[in-house]
């Protein structure tokens, strides 16, 4: 036993060979090994910068990015950022019993050695790394610091094990998954925000890791309550778990991470008062919990002294401020440091108090605006000079908030803005007037968003027009119901031209209708919604909007809202499940990812929803079916995966359904078709480009109701999956339906259906069966004939795949893809796409030139 404790780790580590009696050694990998094998992986040769790597000659601490021991300032270019690592090499090398030879006098480091190797980091942000990172990266003997951040195509996988590293990098990457990081125990600072890490609860293997110093988890798609156990990283200075989808109260075990510094968990759904141990935070030096529903008196922080920033706005805090608020914060030794407090928007009053007058010493930015207060206790803070980025000596309180009667875009007068007139203002600090004057909020609107460069501005802001006669807007006449005559009831401007942000004063138009600014760079706001009541349709679709607080206050006429093409980069918005009585809702192309919550049974109202071209993954869930006013639904070009929950064939008024092409994005949906038989409305499925096996069903749409105007055509397209059979005679019940089955596996189709002339466009009258797939030993471009000159193709014998050569439908031969030409391309368009009946289609389809076809050249 005591010969194999030995011999086992000496197998691990050498391999060896007998030949002619000489035993060959061969070594663990090398450091230039590694670096290339590192470099291969992730698509080295098209690196931003990969300077010295394809240099065999060259010494691996000269390649880019490569630090070796003598170059540990290069680690940080920032000096703050490099006082922090010396930090952090002090204590990893003091908690490993090693001597230190950082110097205490500067920002340099030196970094002891004590294994063979030279490498101790990676630097290689922004360089257009791609793939995954292979494990033999961290066989690296002195690998300390590894920096991939903002490098969209790698993946972060840790798949080895190291006790060297102390900092990973790697926000911004593909990284999904941070499974085996324990396997680093030494790690103290791990930078990970905004990678999809799909919707996961806390990992709660990162509590192994009671070294941490530092935890940066923004936008990571965390969801559910914070573990307890965070209590065991004890030694945590940053903890940012900014932007996720957090719930519950604050976690209690922050109570015992005393050495904080930094704790950001803004934008989650924290709810609850603030706990009383947050008073006992006496490192905290920045505080973010804004954009929580955190309720109750808020806490006075007096035991703080260093605390510079303190960010609790867009909360429902109420009561008033704290006698001893920040009683205990210092001077800071910078000069150029201001200590900033916002607690904007909550429901703070009644009056702002004299015992600010406590902080008269510091150099204090606190915003207040948006709550009920209504006066000052004591006007003594208004002298303040300091106060405001010193707009107090200029401006006096409105520097802090606007007074009652008046009101400003941030609340307060500012150096390039004052407080304006407002009869409605009611409280000290509001952002928008709601005076029923829509001139007035129509010139504001105009002013914030650039009018005068927008691309059309006909009869804004002349005196001698009626702003009925404005472009884009339209009024209530006395021909119709409404509040009356020359009140707005539409705004229309649309791809106008506008630029910068809409203010919240927009919801002054309390009738206002419909409301359409899509296809501009603006960003739109939410708070203040709950201020109109008649708000119907609402586009910001094509706008620079992120932020989505506010819009769960909706009224009851809020039915329609279209926001395609916005960058989200996150989960659906909550806020919408807020609005039950939504009808249509469009998210198209938002870059959204996680799953489809299952709060959108909530929308039972809803007849239209379309989030196609998204990063929606998981299964469509059971509640979707619920909504029975469905008509339209489109989840295509998501990466969506499991069945067809059965529920769909229940809803009743169903029109169209497509879930296309969840393949591409590595999705794609299982097991057999759904019939949907017991629909009678639905004339348009769309199911291509999936992973459904089985037969077509032969009751598949059988209830459907052809007499019905709306469904005399049915259109279906369920190719690009697995299917197999016959394409079922069931179906020649439809005298007119476009069927898309090419790319399969199917072996025939029914003769019944080569006779319904009508189908196909009308091209099975032409060309018959070859119209719906071409048979089998033959392909075309489409699997089937559309046209004459794209027709069905024989395969060669040689072309001819063993395992396909029994299929029809097939869109290659022997594997090579097929190409349009360009006449055929524009033959396909006219077929499709009703060429028959276009107002123009001069040579359309003629044998001559197709550049002398109306409309090409």
């Amino acid at each position: 036993m005591w010969l194999s404790s030995i011999l086992l780790p000496l197998l691990l580590l050498f391999t060896t060979s007998n030949n002619n009696n000489n035993i060959v050694v061969s070594a663990a990998k090398s450091e230039r090994e590694i670096l290339l094998e590192f470099y291969n992986t992730l698509n080295g040769d098209s690196w931003n910068i990969n300077t010295g790597w394809e240099d065999d000659a060259k010494n691996i601490c000269h390649w880019h990015g490569v630090i070796c021991q003598g170059e540990e300032d290069d680690l940080e270019d920032d000096p703050d950022a490099r006082r922090k690592l010396k930090e952090l090499f002090q204590q990893h090398y003091a908690s490993v019993d090693q001597k230190r030879t950082l110097q205490d006098n500067d920002n340099s480091i030196t970094i002891p050695h004590s294994r063979t190797g030279k490498v101790i980091g990676l630097k290689l942000k922004s360089n257009n790394l791609l793939g995954r990172i292979p494990a033999t990266l961290w066989d690296l003997p002195n690998l300390n610091i590894l920096h991939v951040s903002q490098n969209s195509g790698v993946d972060v996988a840790f798949v080895g094990a190291s006790d060297t590293l102390i900092e990973v990098k790697m926000h911004q990457t593909a990284t999904s998954s941070i499974t085996g990081i324990s396997r680093y125990p030494n790690l103290l600072s791990v930078h990970m925000s905004d990678n999809q890490l799909g919707q996961i609860s806390f990992p709660t293997e990162l509590f192994q890791l009671t070294k941490l110093n530092n935890l940066h988890m923004a936008n990571c798609e965390l969801e559910g309550q914070v573990p307890q156990e965070i209590y065991k990283l004890e030694l945590l200075r940053e903890l940012n778990l900014y932007d996720n989808e957090l719930t519950g109260l604050l976690p209690a075990g922050l109570e015992y991470l005393e050495k904080l510094q930094l704790l950001t968990l803004s934008k989650n759904h924290f709810r609850g008062r603030l706990p009383e141990w947050l008073n006992n935070l006496t490192n905290l030096q920045q505080l973010y919990l804004e954009y929580n529903q955190l309720t109750g008196q808020l806490v006075p922080l007096d035991a703080a002294p260093y605390l510079t920033r303190v960010y609790l706005d867009n909360n429902e805090f109420s009561e008033n401020i704290p006698a001893n608020f920040l009683g205990a914060v210092q001077v800071p030794e910078d000069d150029a440091t201001v200590i900033r407090v916002n607690l904007d928007n909550n429901q703070l009053g009644d009056f702002i108090p004299d015992t600010l007058e406590n902080l008269s010493h510091l150099p204090l930015k606190m915003t207040l605006a948006g709550n009920l207060f209504t006066s000052f206790q004591s006007k003594l803070l208004c002298d303040n000079d300091s106060w405001m980025d010193g707009l107090v000596r200029d401006y006096g309180c409105d520097a802090m908030v606007c007074p009652v009667g008046t009101t400003a875009t941030l609340g307060r007068h500012t150096a390039t803005s004052g407080c304006n007139d407002c009869d409605s203002a009611t409280h000290l600090g509001q952002f928008a007037c709601y005076d029923q004057d829509d001139r007035r909020t129509l010139q504001f609107l105009y002013a914030e968003t650039g009018g005068d460069h927008w691309h059309r501005n006909d009869g804004w802001l002349q005196n001698d027009v009626a702003v009925c006669d404005w472009y884009g807007i339209k009024c209530y006449t006395e021909n119709e119901p409404g509040p009356g005559v020359g009140r707005v009831k539409r705004i229309e401007l649309p791809n106008n031209g506008l630029i910068g942000s809409i203010s919240e004063q927009i919801y002054a138009l309390n009738v206002l209708v419909t409301l359409d600014v899509s296809w501009n760079r603006i960003s739109f706001p939410f708070q203040g919604l709950d201020k109109t009541t008649s708000l119907h349709i609402l586009n910001i679709g094509h706008t620079d909007t992120k932020t989505f607080d506010g819009l769960e206050n909706g009224h009851e006429f809020f039915t329609i809202f279209l926001a395609d093409h916005l960058d989200i980069s996150g989960t659906i918005p909550s806020q919408l499940f807020k609005n039950t009585n939504l009808e249509i809702l469009s998210m198209n192309n938002c870059d959204i990812s996680g799953t489809i919550s299952t709060e959108i049974g909530a929308l039972q109202n809803l007849r239209e929803l379309y989030l196609w071209g998204n990063n929606l993954r998981g299964a469509i869930p059971q509640e979707l079916t619920t909504l029975q006013a469905l008509k339209i639904v489109s989840l295509a070009k998501n990466k969506l995966t499991g069945t067809l929950p059965e529920g769909l064939e229940g809803l009743p008024d169903l029109k169209a359904f497509s879930i296309k092409d969840q393949v591409t994005k590595g999705g794609g949906l299982t097991g057999n078709l759904l019939p949907f038989q017991y629909s009678e409305v639905l004339s348009t499925l769309i199911l291509a480009g999936n992973k459904f096996d089985g037969s077509i069903p032969s009751a598949l749409l059988s209830n459907v109701k052809t007499e019905y105007e709306e469904v005399s055509t049915l259109i279906v397209d369920i190719s690009d999956n697995q299917l197999t059979g016959s394409v079922p005679g069931a179906l020649s019940k439809f005298d007119q339906m476009d069927l898309f089955v090419q790319d399969n596996f199917l072996t025939s189709v029914d003769q019944q259906l080569c006779s319904k002339r009508d189908w196909m466009y009308g091209n099975v009258g032409e060309y018959g069966c070859d119209a719906i797939l071409c048979p089998k030993y033959t392909a075309s471009l489409l699997g089937r004939q559309a046209f004459d000159s794209l027709d069905c193709q024989s395969c060669s014998s040689s072309s001819s795949n063993g395992n396909m050569k029994d299929i029809v439908g097939q869109t290659k031969c022997g594997g090579k893809d097929s190409v349009l030409t360009e006449r055929q391309s524009l033959e396909l368009l006219y077929n499709n796409c009703g060429g028959k009946n276009w107002v123009h289609q001069e040579n359309w389809m003629s044998t001559g030139e197709f550049c002398d076809w109306m409309s090409t050249g």
